[in-house]
């Protein structure tokens, strides 16, 4: 038993020490009794540090009612996860999530014990890429909003609007030029001292908004109480704005004006931000375009709708065999190529191999049902060699006058498409890691094959660090009886798209044979897999357990049919002897049938062992129901009449 206490107390300060969480204990004020060593890693802090402080203490202070009514709740019942921003020595938070239960000592309870696990990255992964699509979504409504020829009035209120909500902002305005000053032609939070085609500020360096409009370039602000390009303007003073950014209203040969926005809490706005808002001001600089050129330009109004449909990034033209007649200057920035380098080129020139088939019906639909719009998402090569995932929308224009073109719009997704597969990834590693506690992991580049292990691994097969590995070199070490099944295993997981679950057995450099469990997974690019991951457990102890087991039950029982089966022969002697005593001979016949219960229940046992070996054969007999429950009453016929029993 002392053994047994001793092993499972080393196994857990394994695990304490490899897990990739945080385990814990509390008593039942919060006063941390102990941390494990994952703890120092993610948070700086050493665990000295924090035994027999309040837990509380390195919570932010917006979660600690959640954090102290979740801690009370849970001295009572088990609680599911939950998460909270724990602050790490630098100061920063990263997000957690606790998972825990009370911790009960002699019937009475004494604290919690949990677990913590960092999922500030995943968190943050996920939130990026929420905003990436709401943005896109806001970005697709005002395009829509302006191929609806809506007044502008109503497009410059609705963009302001969503500016708030995306870029959580308290104020914005749109700003037209007109002579030396700009006006105000829409406003979001402003009071009424702001007046809407009345309130002006001077085009020259005494501003900010001025400043953006001579000098045609975003202009950030993080702390106006810093600034010294500039003197803050009078209403940014009254409505208590820190934080700003402005953008140019491009407008042809004369830009139009300035999208502003303003907060009152100190920010720092990222390229993200400049990216959207300056999208934002290119739908609006659009919008204003088409407006001036809509009665000019009749024949060409396909053509124009075309520019600020769907407001992508970039704009090209491809006659019907996909050559390129036109493209605008972003192509640079999304594919690396100059305007002159892509136009000499052919659509078909730079296209992924595994997209061109999809690309091709695509485009010759579009040929097909003219001014009918087609969405498609595929790969282009850039200037660098690197692919790019692409988000365009075409449509035929061939039969437009002054036009004749297939006309897309397009951007570079990339990003996006890198970043819901990381996420994807993570959750399916995750998953593995929880159905094992994580104690191994290695992955294998099915292409070639070039096999990566943690430090778990090469100890249970006594592997170095210093030694290269690949998977012909990994199968060497798998039991030959073992390793057909293992191949098998995985080629079907990789086929089928599904997990792969097995036991098998290890030979280490040692020359020891170890029981591993493995759970793995394929990661695919496209349908094509390229990698694959596993995670597995040393179940060497627990096998040698079963195994000392069976053969406890089989020598016992073994040398338990020695002494019955003599027992039975003097019972044969002992009927021979009392045939004439009829009493004698039914309390003989009583032994007897106990006798051969016994033997009955040896057998069983045998049986279990065989069972639990696979060696167990089902023999079915008939039997009558009401013979087995004479034999029963009589053998308790003398218990019955002793202690007075009735039926």
């Amino acid at each position: 038993m002392e053994l047994e206490r001793d092993e499972i107390k080393q196994k857990y300060a394994v695990l304490s020490e490899l897990a990739p969480e945080v385990i814990y204990s509390v008593d039942t004020q919060g006063k941390i009794l102990s941390l494990s060593p994952t703890f120092e890693k993610l948070s700086g802090w050493k665990v000295s540090e924090w035994v027999g402080k309040n837990f509380t203490e390195m919570i932010h202070p917006d979660d600690l009612p959640l954090a102290e009514e979740r801690f009370r709740t849970g001295l009572k019942r088990r609680l599911p996860p939950y998460e909270l921003r724990v602050r790490t020595k630098s100061g920063v938070y990263k997000i957690g999530e606790f998972h825990n239960q009370k911790n009960v000592q002699i019937g009475k309870v004494v604290g919690k014990i949990g677990v913590v696990r960092d999922v500030t990255e995943h968190k943050t992964l996920n939130t990026e890429l929420k905003t990436r699509i709401r943005q896109q979504a806001v970005i697709a409504e005002l395009g829509q909003m302006a191929l609806q020829g809506v007044k502008l009035e109503r497009l410059f209120a609705r963009a302001i609007e969503r500016l708030k909500d995306e870029l959580r902002i308290e104020y914005s305005e749109i700003m037209e030029a007109a002579g030396n000053r700009l006006v105000v032609r829409a406003k979001y939070g402003w009071g009424r001292d702001v007046q809407v085609n009345k309130t002006s500020f001077p085009i020259d360096g005494s501003s900010q908004v001025g400043i953006t409009y001579i000098l045609r370039k975003p202009i950030l602000v993080s702390d106006l109480a810093n600034e010294k390009r500039f003197t803050p303007s009078l209403f940014a003073r009254k409505y208590h704005s820190i934080s700003e950014m402005s953008v140019l209203i491009y407008g042809g040969k004369d830009p139009f004006g300035v999208l502003a926005v303003h907060t009152k809490q100190k920010r720092i706005f990222n390229l993200d931000d400049q990216d959207f808002l300056q999208t934002i001001a290119s739908i609006i600089a659009l919008t204003i375009q088409r407006r001036k050129i809509e009665g000019e330009i009749l024949q060409r109004e396909g053509f124009f709708r075309s520019i600020t449909e769907y407001s992508l990034d970039g704009i090209r033209l491809v006659n019907e065999k996909g050559k390129v007649l036109y493209v605008t200057p972003s192509i640079q920035k999304i594919l690396g190529y100059s305007k002159e380098e892509y136009q000499s080129m052919s659509v078909f020139e730079i296209m992924h191999p595994d997209d061109t088939s999809v690309y091709t019906n695509v485009f010759n639909q579009c040929i097909a049902h003219p001014s009918k719009p087609y969405k498609l998402i595929y790969r282009l090569r850039h200037k660098d060699g690197t692919w790019r995932w692409i988000e365009g929308v075409g449509r035929s224009l061939l039969h437009v006058p002054g036009v004749n073109a297939i006309v897309s719009n397009f951007h570079d997704i990339s990003q996006q498409v890198e970043m819901s597969r990381a996420l994807e990834s993570l959750n399916e590693r995750l998953q593995i890691a929880v159905s094992l506690a994580q104690m191994a992991r290695w992955s294998i580049d099915l292409d070639t094959g070039v096999l990566e292990m943690d430090a778990q691994s090469r100890q249970i097969l006594d592997i170095p660090l210093s030694i290269k590995l690949s998977v012909n070199i990994l199968a060497e070490y798998v039991i030959p009886e073992d390793r057909a099944r293992l191949l098998r295993a995985r080629s079907t997981a990789i086929k089928n798209h599904n997990r792969m679950d097995i036991e098998y057995r290890l030979r280490n450099n040692n020359g020891a044979i170890k029981w591993v469990h493995v759970v793995g997974k394929a990661v695919y690019e496209g349908k094509r897999p390229t990698r694959f991951d596993a995670v597995g457990l040393d179940i060497t102890s627990s096998k040698e357990k079963d195994e000392r087991k069976d053969e406890f039950i089989s020598t016992a029982s073994h040398e338990l049919k020695t002494p019955i089966t003599s027992l039975q022969l003097f019972v044969q002697l002992l009927e021979r002897q009392t045939a004439s005593d009829q009493k004698m001979t039914d309390a003989v016949q009583k032994v007897k049938s106990q006798t051969d219960r016994i033997k009955e229940i040896i057998n069983d046992l045998l049986d279990v062992s065989r069972i639990e070996t696979g060696k167990m054969k089902l023999n079915k007999e008939k039997f009558y129901l009401d013979e087995l429950i004479d034999d029963t009453l009589e053998g308790l016929g003398d218990t019955v009449i002793r202690h007075r029993l009735a039926f």
